[in-house]
């Protein structure tokens, strides 16, 4: 549902079912994106506060939203420079965690 959200709002998706995946595509893809929107947990392998490190190492300028729907502490992710949502969230509010810092 949110992949389709976000293509209403004019956004190009690239959908992954692990890191490892997403590690693939953003690599066929040379890193051009704009953002990362990823659970916390996302199973075997690596985390989505893995990845989200990972890829802003090599594109400082990435905005990286982690959501999760179990209990967290969003201060930790914010002291890394992410943005973070409490599932379940309103479309609104992930629109506004994707925009760019002023």
């Amino acid at each position: 549902m949110t992949v389709r959200l976000l293509e209403m709002n004019g956004h190009e998706v690239k959908a992954a079912e692990s890191a490892e995946q997403a590690l693939e595509i953003w690599k066929q893809q040379g890193g051009v994106f704009d953002f990362l929107l990823s659970d916390v947990s996302l199973g075997e392998g690596l985390d989505g506060r893995a990845l989200a490190t990972l890829l802003k190492r090599e594109r400082p300028s990435l905005i990286v939203v982690l959501m999760s729907g179990l209990p967290t502490n969003p201060i930790e992710n914010e002291l890394d420079g992410f943005r973070f949502l409490q599932k379940p969230f309103r479309f609104d509010e992930l629109n506004a965690a994707l925009r760019p810092a002023d």
